[in-house]
């Protein structure tokens, strides 16, 4: 399945503002499940396949996870809801 991502909007996170809800974000590799080293940033792509929204969660160290997202609020809800990033706090990239 291709996945064509249009970025569009990109918002940095204070690394005193981690997980403020109770989702928590788990890497699975070769070693065994762990938590993801701290993020530093969160961008909004729209997926021209499906026409949701995915909200990366971007690692300092380049690793990352996402969510999927029927419409471009409820990416900006979860946003806010877990990292406390508001809507002011987006930049616009597209």
């Amino acid at each position: 399945m291709d996945q064509e991502f249009t970025f569009i909007k990109r918002a940095e996170i204070n690394p005193d503002r981690q997980g403020t809800i109770s989702v928590k974000h788990v890497l699975i590799d070769s070693t065994g499940p762990h938590p993801f080293s701290t993020f530093v940033r969160l961008e909004i792509a729209r997926n021209g396949s499906d026409g949701g929204y995915y909200l990366f969660h971007v690692c300092a160290d380049g690793s990352g996870t996402d969510t999927w997202h029927a419409t471009l609020e409820e990416a900006l809800d979860q946003a806010e809801a877990e990292f406390g990033v508001t809507t002011e706090e987006w930049q616009d990239i597209a």
